[in-house]
């Protein structure tokens, strides 16, 4: 709203300065009565260019309300896909860090379910049967995700 009074009120200053200008460049009386009106059509045009910009280009209430429905509903939509994404990048630090502690090296792909509970993990590590046991067990009773669902490879 501020931006827009002030781009109208550089409009009235430039208009001014331009008609300011053609009228002392014009020496003829009959043609500063032409200067002067096309100034003055200049003038008129500048100020009532706000009221031009209110016919029907405001929208409406009910417009209002739609936009903010959907825009609403795209921030829902971004939150969850946000919130998925840390559940997942929190889920795998910690299996690192538990694999880490124990002396092996992995790289971990965590999937999520609906309800936004780890659901299922792919895990991929040089370590010897003993570590990748106490890691699965570990992965089943901290994150909830059973044997059947830790792929390693």
């Amino acid at each position: 709203m501020l931006e827009n009074l002030r781009t109208w009120v550089f409009r009235i200053i430039g208009a001014s300065v331009i008609s300011s200008i053609a009228m002392s460049v014009t020496l003829s009386t009959k043609m500063k009565r032409v200067v002067s009106l096309c100034c003055s059509f200049l003038a008129a045009a500048v100020l009532l260019t706000p009221l031009a910009g209110m016919s029907d280009a405001s929208p409406s209430l009910p417009d209002l309300r739609e936009s903010a429905s959907f825009r609403a509903s795209q921030l829902e939509k971004r939150n969850a896909e946000l919130r998925t994404s840390i559940i997942a990048s929190e889920c795998e630090a910690y299996i690192l860090n538990k694999a880490a502690e124990l002396g092996a090296r992995a790289s971990v792909s965590v999937t999520l379910g609906d309800e936004g509970t780890p659901y299922s993990c792919s895990i991929t590590s040089d370590s010897g049967g003993a570590v990748k046991f106490a890691l699965s067990e570990t992965i089943e009773k901290d994150l909830g995700i059973p044997f059947e669902r830790q792929y390693w490879g």
